[in-house]
């Protein structure tokens, strides 16, 4: 029985399949079976599965397309690893990737999910690091904002979704991850390692993108219950702003940018006294969206530092220096004076 189960969903992956698959087989830990599925793909991507000789492959065909969620239950049913771990069939799992959460998850044996940072890829090849919330109380808060883990570089405890009966839910045609997530995170701890483990490639034919109105869908619905934990019964319109807010989507004017911090300080209120989410990791999950959203917003100008410091809650989150340095200099210069939004998050 091998250790780790890596699960691969395929659709019409083709023009990138052949480089994710043999990130996994060159992966520096081995002991593993990867399993491939394929939901329906009409690309000739079952040609390219098929050339690949590897006795850890176990390729299953869906026939027909049933979507991702049910894929990956089908392949969490199928897993006899202890381990679960994901992978897309458009991305680039790092040779030591598998190797590296595995030895966290042996060490840290509470932690039920742990992931990673990303570096994304465009089309030109061009890309950022995502640097996605480290520790368990941050995660644990992160969750009412946005998505605190990348899908595709997770590794999960396998007896812990069994105890726990949990399986991403079918309904979900987009952002299956976080509403899975937003469960998980009941029952067990995550964490992130802080290296990047994997090249989230970013296409126009990923999911979030196919669907990106279902996917924002899902993510109020989440945001609209984990508010609701908080004590907030947010209306339609409160949801799509706390979206944007979590989403840290840049804004035109000051009296814009000091809303959002108001809107910020009151959740941190709210669980002072509901006590919902670790008090320090509301804290630093609103300190990295507050953080992102002046960076964004920087095009204002010099006053968006001074209002960035009217947040007392920023102190709990100390940025990257390239990003401090680019957001004082966008200030002071007006490089980009847009407003910049940028969904980091399920894919």
């Amino acid at each position: 029985m091998p250790k780790v189960s890596i699960i691969m969903p395929v659709f019409n992956a083709g023009e990138y399949l052949q480089e994710a698959i043999a990130s996994i087989l060159s992966q520096t830990y081995g002991d593993f079976e990867f399993l491939v599925i394929d939901d329906g793909s009409t690309d000739g991507s079952q040609d390219i599965i098929r050339s690949f000789s590897d006795r850890r492959i176990r390729f299953v065909q869906n026939g027909l397309n049933q979507g991702v969620a049910v894929t990956l239950n089908k392949g969490m049913e199928m897993a006899s690893g202890e381990y679960i771990a994901r992978m897309d069939g458009d991305d680039i799992s790092l040779p030591h990737r598998i190797e590296t959460q595995l030895q966290l998850l042996e060490k840290k044996t509470w932690l039920g999910i742990c992931g990673s940072w990303v570096k994304t890829q465009n089309f030109h090849g061009k890309g950022h690091i995502i640097r996605f919330p480290l520790d368990s109380e941050t995660i644990n808060a992160y969750i009412v904002f946005n998505n605190p883990v990348n899908h595709p570089v997770v590794m999960m405890r396998r007896d812990m979704l069994v105890k726990h009966q949990l399986r991403y839910n079918p309904a979900c045609i987009a952002a299956q991850d976080y509403e899975f997530w937003s469960r998980c995170l009941h029952c067990f701890d995550f964490e992130n390692i802080d290296k990047v483990l994997l090249v989230w490639r970013i296409n126009n034919s990923g999911v979030t993108h196919r669907n990106f109105s279902a996917s924002n869908s899902v993510a109020i619905n989440v945001q609209k219950r984990e508010l609701q934990r908080l004590g907030i019964d947010a209306d339609e319109q409160e949801l799509e702003y706390h979206r944007d807010v979590g989403n840290s989507v840049g804004v035109k004017d000051l009296e814009k940018l000091a809303k959002a911090r108001v809107w910020l300080e009151r959740l941190i209120l709210h669980n002072e006294k509901s006590m919902c989410y670790p008090h320090r990791g509301l804290e630093r999950a609103a300190a990295m969206v507050w953080f992102n959203l002046c960076v964004n917003s920087s095009g204002i100008g010099i006053s968006v530092p001074r209002e960035y410091r009217r947040a007392s809650f920023r102190r709990h989150y100390i940025p990257p220096l390239d990003h401090i340095a680019y957001f004082i200099i966008n200030s002071l210069l007006r490089i980009r004076k847009a407003p910049v939004g940028e969904l980091l998050g399920s894919k």
